[in-house]
């Protein structure tokens, strides 16, 4: 078994493709409007409209197109649930750089892990969801 992708339900399309794609440069692979019965039991919420965009790098974001999402209450990385999800880069200096020049909210600095196999930062995206880049040194 192996993880397929992650979802993450964003409260405004626009800013997050900006994020993700223009920032990040993540590649869209496929996007589609769902409606019906199985989204609605698989949401747990009658008349539900979403649309997906599923990206290569193994991410999907989600936008909920009736409802208004709840907003996430803050948590922080130690707190119990999904704390981030990590992705591999070559160039971490330049995606860090280029998250800096974006004045994304939140930004750690660069730090080598313990035995320097590799470099790491955080970051959060506009709705608050922890990210980690790792490059292998």
């Amino acid at each position: 078994m192996k993880i397929r992708h992650s979802g993450i339900v964003v409260s405004n399309f626009p800013k997050a493709i900006h994020f993700y794609c223009e920032i990040l440069g993540f590649h869209i692979i496929k996007q589609n409007i769902e409606s019906s019965p199985w989204i609605d039991e698989i949401f747990q919420k009658d008349g539900m409209e979403i649309t997906t965009i599923k990206f290569e790098e193994g991410l999907e974001l989600i936008v909920i197109k009736k409802f208004r999402p709840i907003k996430w209450i803050e948590f922080k990385l130690y707190d119990v649930g999904i704390s981030h999800i990590s992705f591999t880069t070559k160039n971490l200096e330049q995606l860090y750089d280029k998250l800096k020049e974006a004045q994304i909210p939140y930004l750690s600095s660069i730090k080598n892990n313990r035995d320097e196999t590799i470099k790491v930062f955080f970051c959060q995206d506009y709705d608050g969801n922890y990210l980690e880049f790792v490059e292998e040194t």
